[in-house]
């Protein structure tokens, strides 16, 4: 009997794709030194390694009024963390792809004294239309944050950033002794236990 590799082969990538990722989110604040260390070092380790086996979405440490539908945030940070925040809420819908969003990220936090006044020179550096991004933050920003702060106190109330959820459970916490990670290893290890598709060639490291 003939076989149709072409066919076996789309039968098993098909299988492959219809594996669910597991999902990451973490609550971080843009000018945390700790944020910037998981953003800088931690993520892109993971999305290097194994970053076809999961999702990774950002939610933001703030608080919020809203007085007759303005808006008004404050920030551990104060202000120009809240401003870094939406522009890093903008990047992440508008450019969802890992490395493009985190190497956007890992130019603001060169120097986080300057969020969010680095943000149009990391935009350029990185290739990203900041028409669009200025446009977002004029007319969008301001929901996003809210609606990753909401997001956080309903599904994710932290005392401590980053905090890390994996599949919806907390995992760990990256800047406290108190459930820190103990290297960014466990997370990867805990991503490949959970993910029920074909392993990387990491996940066995």
């Amino acid at each position: 009997m003939k076989i149709d590799l072409f066919l076996i082969f789309s039968f098993f990538l098909i299988q492959a794709l219809s594996y669910d990722k597991v999902a990451v989110e973490v609550v971080v604040e843009s000018k945390c030194p700790w944020s910037g260390q998981f953003e800088t070092e931690v993520a892109p380790k993971l999305i290097e390694s194994i970053g076809d086996i999961f999702t990774m979405n950002f939610d933001f440490a703030a608080k919020y009024e809203n007085n007759n539908n303005q808006l008004t945030f404050s920030c551990m940070h104060g202000p120009s963390e809240c401003q870094g925040n939406r522009y890093e809420l903008c990047a992440q819908k508008y450019y969802p792809d890992k490395w493009t969003y985190f190497n956007f990220i890992k130019c603001l936090d060169q120097d986080q004294s300057q969020i969010p006044f680095n943000a149009e020179k990391c935009g350029a550096k990185e290739g990203l239309d900041w028409n669009q991004m200025k446009e977002c933050y004029s007319k969008e920003s301001a929901q996003l944050l809210k609606d990753s702060i909401d997001s956080m106190n309903t599904k994710y109330p932290v005392k401590y950033v980053p905090t890390v959820f994996i599949n919806g459970v907390e995992f760990c916490v990256w800047s406290s002794d108190d459930g820190k990670c103990p290297t960014w290893d466990d997370i990867r290890d805990k991503i490949c236990e959970l993910y029920q598709g074909p392993k990387p060639d990491a996940c066995s490291k």
